[in-house]
């Protein structure tokens, strides 16, 4: 019997549910039958899992989805510190017990993983379609520039110009110590951050808040970072004409307005 004449039917019917996780390079399956499935030339190991159902109510919030399974399996233990700087995708597909084809049935982004009791995790996902109703950004006119940093479209700083080469000598906190920072003036760094190849999360990132010498303090906590690590590290930008032309050389493409009056047209005052 097909996937659809056994959904169908009264009586024939054994779902089984397939959980996929992918992080970068990385893949988890999972399965709620209680013996490993081979599906789709792929292992699906055998859990205790399940969800509450995908919901298409129209509203984002609403219509996020919970999945419940053991704190130990992978997609849960990577919210356990740092949340991973990639996303993690999560597909679920339906299938019968004795039938070869499945559907895909959900297609999210997980956003959250809570850990409501000991041993057990609720992973919240949210659907691609939520992340589209997201209001768009809209610029505005400033002083400052509105542009996030090395953005290819907007800012067109090129990151690899000013990539630095640094290896971790000393993690106290969340404040690191760095060789290879060289006589970089204190507060270059401030608002960048710094980025690495994990085995198995892929690149990964962590946003720096001030940098005096050598000494680096993160924003946030610095799991993760350990001695020996070689990372990259890129410097911020204030935002501001002096940064822009002096650090980046990149005054043509600021997108603030320097020289805009501080009086407004719409203050109500007749006389502008």
């Amino acid at each position: 019997m097909s996937y659809d004449s056994i959904e169908r039917s009264n009586e024939d019917g054994r779902p089984i549910y397939l959980y996929s996780f992918t992080l970068g390079s990385a893949t988890w399956r999972y399965t709620s039958s209680d013996q490993q499935v081979v599906q789709g030339g792929y292992k699906w190991s055998p859990v205790a899992i399940s969800d509450d159902g995908v919901k298409q109510t129209g509203e984002a919030t609403t219509d996020g989805l919970n999945i419940t399974a053991p704190s130990s399996i992978a997609p849960a233990q990577m919210f356990l510190g740092t949340p991973p700087s990639q996303a993690i995708m999560c597909r679920i597909f339906h299938m019968h017990e004795g039938d070869a084809e499945s559907a895909l049935c959900y297609i999210g982004e997980v956003t959250q993983v809570n850990l409501p009791q000991p041993g057990t995790a609720i992973i919240t996902c949210d659907t691609i379609g939520a992340s589209m109703q997201r209001d768009g950004l809209r610029l505005g006119w400033q002083r400052s520039c509105p542009y996030a940093l090395y953005d290819e479209i907007t800012c067109k700083a090129d990151k690899a110009q000013h990539a630095l080469d640094l290896t971790i000598i000393e993690v106290v906190g969340n404040a690191v110590k760095f060789d290879g920072i060289g006589g970089a003036a204190d507060g270059t760094f401030n608002g960048g951050y710094i980025e690495w190849e994990h085995p198995v999360q892929g690149i990964e990132f962590r946003g720096i808040e001030a940098q005096v010498g050598a000494t680096v303090t993160m924003f946030g906590l610095a799991d993760g970072l350990y001695y020996g690590l070689k990372v990259k590290a890129y410097p911020g930008c204030a935002r501001t004409v002096s940064d822009c032309e002096g650090k980046f050389n990149n005054l043509d493409n600021y997108g603030g307005v320097p020289d805009m009056p501080g009086k407004s047209p719409f203050d109500g005052d007749p006389v502008f």
